[in-house]
């Protein structure tokens, strides 16, 4: 690991040595499975699925490379079937799913599955927990050893940073350490981008659900907004109910 490594390529690295063998003494196994019960990691996939060959357990979309459980066992078998011995191993993420119930076939509807918990590796801390975005930064051997203070806002704060996390180095990584929630937060984009780009057509639309591209038709971002207005509040940790047509302060339009 070098200093100018991203914390995505430390991932990269830790999961392929996932799947590593003798080859001398030990049969190739068939895929990594990543448990990820919390479903942290979910914010990386997508610059993840560029480096390396992950299935997702998830919704059918062979584009994606997502799919139910039949649909992972057939992605699976083709690609035992194959001699490609330079071609990294399939990597099986498991949103939802926890290691030590993985481990023990506790879950219904997993059975297909079944085969390659015993001829695969299941990507795990050396205890049996799930490898968690926190515990990973820490980690001494395969991480990047950088203390994150352990509180749950904290974690919180790398949950939606964690894409930007992905392209920071090591050694910025190391320097800012122990990192806090603050810090997390201060490598998102700041809001002030955002109103740059027309917070009062933002504004108008979350207040009301108008939007008028006959008035504005040099603006191309109105989907941009309404993807972050419902999308953003419906990923919020703290839940809530979505109105749409009443102002914050509770008066109908």
């Amino acid at each position: 690991m070098k200093p100018t490594d991203t914390f995505l390529d430390v991932l990269v690295a830790a999961l392929t040595k996932a799947g590593s063998y003798n080859q001398l003494d030990q049969v190739a196994p068939a895929a990594v499975l990543w448990p990820d019960e919390r479903r942290e990691w979910e914010p990386i996939l997508p610059r993840l699925r560029e480096r390396l060959p992950v299935l997702t357990l998830g919704p059918y979309a062979p584009a994606e490379r997502s799919g139910p459980v039949v649909w992972l066992r057939c992605a699976l078998a083709e690609a035992s079937s194959e001699d490609l011995p330079a071609t990294p191993l399939p990597i099986v993420y498991l949103p939802g799913i926890g290691g030590r119930a993985l481990r023990a076939l506790a879950i219904p509807g997993l059975e297909p599955l079944a085969e390659f918990v015993y001829r695969g590796v299941v990507w795990t801390q050396p205890d049996g927990a799930d490898w968690t975005p926190v515990a990973f930064l820490e980690d001494p051997v395969d991480g990047p050893k950088v203390q994150v203070r352990n509180d749950e806002e904290t974690h919180a704060a790398l949950f939606r940073a964690l894409p930007v996390v992905a392209g920071t180095t090591v050694a910025e990584l190391r320097a800012g350490a122990p990192w806090k929630a603050k810090d997390f937060e201060e490598l998102m984009p700041g809001i002030l981008a955002l109103i740059a780009q027309g917070e009062s057509a933002g504004l108008e639309f979350r207040s009301c659900a108008r939007w008028r591209d006959e008035e504005h038709p040099q603006y191309t971002y109105s989907e941009s907004i309404i993807r972050k207005s419902v999308a953003g509040f419906l990923n919020s940790r703290t839940g809530g109910t979505l109105l749409i047509g009443v102002r914050d302060d509770g008066v109908v339009l």
